[in-house]
């Protein structure tokens, strides 16, 4: 089986439960947020940070 996670903290955990699983962990930022299919779009590019900050 396959665990994918977010963020490594929380793999180190899952390894401590699950052991001799696969866990990965998907590091990428774009992934949670609006986005739109034109990512160049101005709106989309200006609403992004706004979850962060």
């Amino acid at each position: 089986m396959l665990h994918l996670v977010n963020g490594d903290c929380f793999a180190d955990r899952l390894r401590e439960v699950v052991s001799g699983e696969n866990i990965l962990v998907w590091r990428e930022a774009l992934y949670e947020g609006p986005i739109s299919a034109a990512f160049t779009d101005p709106a989309t590019r200006e609403a992004r940070p706004a979850l962060f900050y």
